[in-house]
């Protein structure tokens, strides 16, 4: 009688969770009959939520997935409801842009957006683009794109109606100290700069500045550092301040130009499995005093960049605290050409330290110079000219590798 009980009870176990989801499913259905269009696909909503439960980087519960779907009736409020901020799906559109920002070129009009005191704004024109070449600046307002306001408009949506075909056109609505004009512009292949500032900074101290992570940043990188060798370079200044990061395999290949041997990246997957990608010996720098600049702005790839030179003792860290993003996505298509952006492991830099959410620390913190009070900091543009007199963070990386390189000099007399 006991055994029979056991079997009944285990029995109700198992079928309680699925008579609940099959609820929960029939109440979707419903909810997308009378919705129609406002909802998506059901056999889309069950793939993705198939592909969670097997690929996410924790455990997830089928059942809070559907709830959050039926809550908020898409997708997406769906998968940031339950999972976190980087997982995402991307309909057809989306994912083919996605695969343009990797590329690092695309039709456009050749200027870098933000939203800056909640509107629109140029960040920087892109040299010898349409937009550079009709006179755009950083600081100007984008009021209206082909008629369009951009009040209330998502950064990707403003950059989405700016892209297109080579040879078409678009008209962007312009504030400017006040004034408004309108100007016509042809789009134009563009592509985008990895590295918009390098020089000698002074007595054989190079300076590089890395704006993201694509597909050709570590070649960019690699003609740039040859280029800075054959000026005299002996020390190396790289700024990783504001770069958001992009692709794991180009930060890998970064490091690997200046580290020969160890641990670049660990990848830990949802059941604890360790991946570990190591340097290898292969068109390696020789070693040379090196500082990276950091500040919240520096996140993801370049995180991976700045902990594997600070954890190998190539590189002192100075500035402030990185953002802190250490989950790795896997980009999952779906066939019809829309995407799964999912998390699926996270990592530990090269020293073992998991920073998601917590952030790198550097070696010397550094405040930007503080503004008075009332003031907000200016856009500057990704060529602006280096200045070591307002910029404190980049002067104390130049006081930090002349006191290296003169210490070198006076051990190289004796």
């Amino acid at each position: 009688m006991s055994i029979t009980v056991s079997r009944h009870r285990l029995l109700h176990s198992r079928l309680t969770p699925l008579l609940v989801l099959g609820c929960i499913l029939a109440a979707v259905f419903m909810m997308q009959v009378r919705a129609g269009d406002n909802m998506e696909n059901l056999d889309q909503v069950m793939r993705i939520i198939s592909l969670v439960k097997t690929a996410y980087v924790d455990d997830v519960n089928t059942v809070d997935l559907v709830k959050a779907y039926v809550l908020k009736g898409t997708i997406n409020g769906m998968l940031w409801e339950v999972l976190d901020p980087y997982t995402y799906y991307m309909e057809p559109r989306a994912y083919a842009e996605m695969k343009v920002d990797t590329s690092g070129e695309f039709a456009g009009i050749g200027i870098v957006v933000t939203m800056h005191k909640g509107q629109l704004t140029i960040v920087s024109p892109i040299p010898s683009t349409p937009g550079h070449r009709l006179g755009l600046r950083t600081g100007d307002i984008i009021r209206t794109i082909d008629g369009q306001p951009t009040e209330g408009m998502l950064v990707n949506q403003a950059v989405d109606m700016m892209r297109g075909p080579e040879g078409t056109k678009v008209v962007l609505g312009i504030e400017r100290d006040g004034e408004q004009f309108e100007v016509e512009i042809i789009r134009d292949n563009v592509e985008v700069p990895v590295v918009p500032k390098a020089e000698i900074i002074q007595d054989g101290i190079g300076y590089v500045r890395l704006s993201s992570f694509n597909e050709r940043t570590s070649t960019v990188l690699q003609e740039t550092l040859r280029d800075l060798d054959e000026r005299g370079m002996r020390a190396l200044i790289l700024d990783l301040r504001s770069n958001a990061g992009g692709l794991l395999t180009q930060a890998v290949q970064v490091v690997d130009h200046f580290l020969d041997h160890g641990p670049i990246v660990h990848i830990v997957g949802r059941e604890g499995q360790r991946e570990t990608i190591y340097a290898q010996l292969r068109n390696t720098r020789p070693p040379l005093p090196m500082v990276v600049l950091t500040d919240k702005g520096t996140a993801s790839a370049s995180e991976i960049v700045a902990g594997a030179l600070r954890d190998s003792g190539l590189a002192t860290i100075v500035g402030t605290t990185t953002f802190g993003k250490g989950l790795v996505q896997t980009v999952i298509p779906l066939g019809d050409g829309s995407a799964l952006r999912l998390t699926t492991a996270r990592y530990a830099t090269s020293g073992g330290h998991f920073i998601d959410k917590v952030g790198i620390e550097p070696d010397v913190f550094v405040e930007p110079e503080p503004l008075p009070e009332g003031e907000e900091r200016e856009l500057q543009p990704l060529d602006a000219e280096l200045d070591l007199e307002r910029d404190r963070q980049l002067r104390t990386a130049v006081e930090l590798l002349g006191e290296r390189l003169h210490a070198e000099a006076l051990a190289q007399a004796s």
